[in-house]
């Protein structure tokens, strides 16, 4: 009888999802639950497996949603900085790297090369600041 009045004030009230709510914004907690699934990410957080996935419904998203999001976010990250596709493949768990092209490919509609070249190109035109203007004379107002 003790043992059901802690499970039930437990439960009573809020979903216990929207307590690790939170916690499905955390990098390390995504890549956790990246590379070894929703069951390693639950016994992190001391919650069932369904609890994660109820997290999600409740964030309004999934967990394969929260996932493809974060692969997403790490892949432009790395081959943004140059990172070889192998890199990017092993730091986002794939076994293969034809599964990190197939994703990518999935995703962006190109090739993983091509989307390097893209984000090495932006970061370069973000970075390097644009030549002063020459229009003005020196010495002439207005």
């Amino acid at each position: 009888m003790e043992v059901f009045l802690v499970v039930r004030s437990r439960f009573t009230g809020a979903c216990p999802c929207k307590d690790i709510g939170p916690f499905l914004q955390d990098e390390k907690l995504l890549l956790l639950l990246t590379v070894q699934g929703v069951p390693a990410a639950a016994k992190h957080l001391g919650v069932s497996e369904r609890t994660v996935h109820r997290a999600a419904a409740a964030a309004g998203t999934n967990v394969r949603a929260l996932v493809a999001r974060f692969q997403r976010k790490v892949a432009e990250r790395l081959l943004g900085k140059g990172r070889s596709i192998e890199e990017v493949a092993a730091a986002l768990g794939y076994a293969y790297v034809t599964s990190l092209n197939r994703f990518i490919s999935k995703e962006y509609g190109i090739p993983p090369s091509v989307l390097r070249r893209r984000l090495t190109q932006d970061r370069a035109l973000s970075v390097t600041p644009a030549p002063p203007s020459s229009s003005r004379r020196p010495g002439r107002i207005g």
